[in-house]
């Protein structure tokens, strides 16, 4: 794909920081927002130097004057992965997470359709009902989210989805699985293998809940990050939901 100039929301953080090294290495353009709730900007001292990273902003996507400035760089894509991500935060607080993101997201949206920018939107695996196979869960797996986060993730998928149907707006709607590797949060909730590692290392006990059948799609976090780019990149995803897992 030839150079182009791109926009990451929540490149500080785990998968996003991957994102943008892989964006600088097909040498995009690149151009990070955040507001470091989740995020921290030493995840990207490595990748600043590159001659084109163009700039950290530090914002709020439901900053509309933020974002009508920022859309005046003429982006050609915007991978969207800025969002409140904890899901028992998301059940004590959910207006919080409803308002990062489904109205952060409609907010960004606007600005896409007005400049007809690509938007490749980070949602969950979580939207999906619990699944009682071993056979994997395809698109087309029934949703049922069981958290004000993935209610979120699900309702923005919609409006992401509208936008393709409506406005023709190209979009792509990703759904991660339990993605880990360098960069990972050692304290949150879907960190397992970061968690063990720690734990292990610190010479801590390592706790496993439940009667330990429980399963878990593991994703490398370069994996994830190369699929959500090559999505982007990609006029086939356009208007799909997809899965990123391993099979």
């Amino acid at each position: 794909m030839i150079p182009v100039k791109i926009l990451v929301t929540g490149g500080t953080g785990f998968i996003g920081r991957w994102v943008v090294e892989k964006l600088l290495k097909d040498k995009h353009d690149v151009w990070v927002v955040d507001d470091l709730s989740n995020g921290r900007l030493e995840n990207l001292e490595t990748l600043t130097d590159n001659e084109n990273f163009q700039e950290f902003v530090s914002g709020d996507i439901k900053d509309k004057a933020c974002l009508a400035t920022l859309f005046e760089n003429n982006f050609d894509i915007c991978y969207h992965l800025a969002a409140s991500i904890n899901v028992q935060d998301s059940i004590e607080q959910p207006q919080t997470t409803f308002a990062n993101d489904v109205i952060g997201t409609f907010h960004l949206l606007e600005e896409c359709r007005k400049h007809r920018v690509k938007m490749v939107f980070m949602s969950t695996c979580m939207v999906y009902e619990k699944a009682s196979e071993l056979t994997g869960i395809s698109e087309g797996y029934p949703v049922k989210p069981a958290s004000p986060y993935a209610g979120s993730k699900l309702a923005a998928e919609n409006m992401v989805l509208s936008y393709f149907h409506a406005y023709q707006l190209p979009v792509t709607v990703i759904r991660p699985f339990n993605t880990y590797g360098p960069f990972q949060k050692t304290g949150g909730e879907g960190g397992v293998v970061a968690v063990f590692l720690k734990n292990k290392l610190s010479g801590n006990t390592l706790s496993i809940y439940g009667d330990g059948t429980q399963t878990r799609d593991l994703l490398y976090v370069e994996d994830c990050a190369r699929f959500v780019v090559e999505s982007g990149y990609s006029e086939r995803a356009n208007g799909e939901i997809i899965n990123a897992g391993v099979w």
